[in-house]
């Protein structure tokens, strides 16, 4: 990844799976297994900074295959 993206990322962990579990497809009313190929959580750069929060999980980018 070229900089400047790899030092935004540089904190960011990146997951990779068959597929994502049911109640995700859910939530987001997807019905078909392989329609969602990858998922961000976390909170985005843009936010952070606004609400510091305490025992906050990593970010994360699930990639799915």
């Amino acid at each position: 990844m070229p900089e400047p993206f790899r030092s935004l990322a540089s904190d960011v962990i990146c997951a990779v799976a068959d597929f994502t579990e049911g109640d995700i497809l859910t939530e987001f009313g997807i019905e078909n297994l392989f329609e969602l190929m990858g998922l961000f959580t976390g909170i985005g750069l843009v936010q952070d900074a606004s609400s510091p929060q305490t025992g906050q999980l990593p970010n994360t980018v699930f990639l799915y295959r």
